[in-house]
């Protein structure tokens, strides 16, 4: 009873492991695609990783069914069934008395013994490599989605500056120089990323000595 709960506890964590590895490449691909066609430099904004998980999730679950168009469906199958055939073959009971088995028997130890070890080598291979490929295939689906989720954020960000006004203007201020104002798109511990309305344009500029200046209230507020 006890290592029958130890191994379930075991084969929980481990899918657990891996479910949580596949959500932060999710996510990671998502923020690092969204930046990089915005013309940031990914690895200026880093993300702690619960925030990469967590993004991932949003990312799983917002493109819901397509995750499935993404699974190329015919290599799947054809790897399970030759996974699933070595199995059942491995598996299958042997009969004493079959022609290929008296044959094997028949032969010296040095010619039977090559054969076998020949045939287990060939069949672990086989299942190694479906193993290794399907493993493969579920690695790439969440960054084939993130790279999808993150190239339409940054599309869509796009077409909001460019066609519309900023939702709440910041000014961006170093002592008593305004050094610009409009959006700010994202921050890190050293570096602010902003949409200059005045210069239609994406700027950067590092933390040390900036003062950020925002309305009160909420966007687009009549006073």
């Amino acid at each position: 009873m006890g290592s029958a709960i130890a191994a379930t506890a075991g084969s929980l964590l481990a899918i657990a492991t891996i479910l949580g590895f596949l959500l932060h490449f999710a996510g990671d691909v998502s923020q690092t695609t969204y930046l990089t066609q915005l013309g940031l430099e990914p690895t200026s904004f880093p993300q702690p990783v619960d925030a990469k998980v967590i993004h991932g999730v949003y990312v799983v679950a917002s493109e819901g069914s397509e995750l499935f168009k993404d699974v190329p469906w015919p290599k799947v199958v054809t790897l399970l069934l030759l996974a699933t055939g070595f199995f059942v073959i491995t598996w299958a009971p042997a009969k004493p008395d079959t022609r290929l088995r008296d044959w094997l028997m028949r032969r010296s130890y040095w010619v039977r013994q090559p054969i076998v070890v020949l045939s287990t080598l060939i069949g672990v291979a086989v299942t190694g490599v479906c193993a290794a490929a399907l493993l493969s295939i579920a690695s790439t689906i969440p960054g084939i989605a993130g790279e999808r989720f993150g190239s339409a954020k940054a599309a869509r960000v796009s077409d909001q500056l460019r066609t519309g006004s900023p939702s709440k203007l910041t000014e961006i201020w170093r002592g008593e120089h305004l050094l610009g104002r409009g959006e700010i798109i994202i921050t890190s511990s050293e570096v602010v990323a902003w949409y200059d309305s005045d210069q239609k344009a994406l700027r950067t500029i590092k933390t040390e000595g900036i003062e950020l200046r925002a309305p009160l209230g909420p966007p687009n507020a009549v006073h």
